[in-house]
This record gives C-alpha cells, structure tokens and sequence, in this order.
C-alpha cells in the first residue's frame, strides 16, 4: 500500500522472497511530503504477520491531478427504465479512463456499474436496464483510479427512475415473451461470469452486471457459470 495526501492505495503485490516489487510512479499523483509504503505479509495462513510502514519520502514533479464533475443526471430528472441516456461530466487535466456506476441511495450499498468512457470524452450512452428498478434515490458516481489516490464526483443530487419492468416469472426468459430464445442467450453472455470470463485478461477486471442477471442463475449461488449456460441449454424452446 502507498499512502499520501491522506489515501491509501495498493501498489501491488509480490512473493516474500522477493524483496522488493516494481513500482511505475502516476504522472499525476501528486507532490507531497508525507508518501509512506505501508508493507503486509502473509508468510502462512491467517493474520497477517508483517506489518511495516516506511519513514516519509517526497514525490515531485508531478503533473496535475484531474478534477471531475458530473454534469447530468445531476439531480431532479426523471428517466425512464429501458431507455438510452447521456451520463455527462466536465474534466480538467483528464487522463485515461474513467468508471461509472449508478447509485441506489435509499438502498445501502447498491451500486451497479454502467460501464467504462475516456475521461476526455465526457460522456457515457447508457442503455438502461428495463429491469433496473423504479426509485427516486438514484445517482450516478464517475470515478477514475490512474493516478494513485482515487478521483471522482457524484450527482449533486438524486434523480428518478420510472417505468421499470417486473423480472419475468420464467427463470432464463429475459425478453419476457414467456419462451427461452436466442435473444435470452444474447442476454446470457453479458451476464456469464463463469470459468471463461474469469480467465480473459482483458475483462477480468468488470464486474458482473447485476440489473436483470439473476434471471440466468439457475443455481440460486450467486454468479452466471457454466452449469447455468447447460440449463438454458437444456430449456431452450425457441429460435
């Protein structure tokens, strides 16, 4: 872990043995006095059992961090469950991506996230889920994690959801024409978080869309695997 500018952040990890582990320093994270590395070990099973924070160093020459504002939904619109909406955010020294995340706030805890944009762009299509949910707490979060300590901003104020459907009552039959089809198996793929999707570098990192999802597991465990691919499989009634 590194801390500075009152964050923590992780820096990585490394085999004990090693002794020691790369770090590529962020352009923007920022000068400060007050940088420490903070190490943890776990040499066995357990508790951790090294536990050593450094004396203070100093980082310099940095460039400027980005600043972030959400701009729309910035609080009192009222949008409509299945349609497509403009997430929008004004930026200074933008760097990389950003993440964006919806927000229940009368729901502790309820995040979903909505997808990944350049910071430049300022904007993000959100095709809504028509399964979302209705509710009058809801925010969006931009977030951007490239320069160490995380930057982000959040609607000012909540917005509406209105017009969200009832999951249907067949497990599987997203679409809710009461048969399962190649437009539920399309569904299928964006939600699968089985042996496949784990193993992709390159989308290891997403996670798991929740809005609608838990219509495909058919396990009742938590995820979108294999064994419930074989049972939509094994329903399948129409093309």
């Amino acid at each position: 872990m590194g801390w500075g500018r009152g964050d923590w952040f992780w820096l990585g990890s490394a085999p004990l043995a090693d002794r020691s582990i790369p770090w590529q320093i962020p352009a923007c994270i920022g000068d400060g006095t007050d940088y420490t590395i903070h190490l943890s070990g776990w040499p066995g099973c357990g508790a951790a059992n090294i536990d050593v924070i450094s004396e203070a160093f100093q980082v310099v020459e940095s460039v400027p961090r980005p600043v972030l504002a959400v701009t729309s939904p910035n609080g009192s619109e009222v949008w409509q469950a299945g349609t497509a909406q403009l997430i929008t955010w004004q930026t200074s020294n933008p760097v990389g991506q950003v993440d964006v995340w919806l927000i229940d706030q009368d729901v502790q805890g309820d995040t979903l996230w909505l997808g990944s944009a350049s910071m430049e762009d300022g904007q993000l299509l959100w095709d809504m889920c028509p399964y979302v949910g209705n509710g009058s707490g809801y925010a969006v979060r931009v977030e951007s994690c490239v320069c160490g300590p995380c930057v982000s901003d959040q609607s000012d104020a909540s917005f509406q959801i209105t017009g969200s459907r009832e999951l249907p009552p067949l497990l599987g039959d997203y679409n809710g024409n009461a048969a399962l089809d190649l437009l539920d198996y399309s569904q299928l793929v964006n939600c699968f978080t089985g042996p496949a999707f784990a193993q992709a570098a390159s989308v290891a990192a997403i996670p798991m869309p929740q809005c609608g999802c838990e219509l495909f597991d058919w396990e009742h465990d938590g995820d979108v695997d294999l064994r419930d691919v074989a049972e939509l499989q094994r329903c399948f009634s129409s093309p």
